[in-house]
């Protein structure tokens, strides 16, 4: 199976969007919690 999982870079002039990633993620503790990241996430089959 393979999973694919993309992030982006949105910029808006000189402004970019970035996110702070949360201490829990579907009910589960975050791996990279606090840190800040790219908005991304993973693609279903045939998405």
């Amino acid at each position: 199976m393979v999973q694919i999982i993309a992030h982006t870079l949105v910029t808006a002039g000189h402004d970019v969007l970035i996110l702070k990633r949360n201490q829990f993620e579907r009910g589960r503790p975050n791996v990279d919690a606090s840190y800040w990241d790219l908005p991304g996430g993973g693609a279903l089959a045939n998405e």
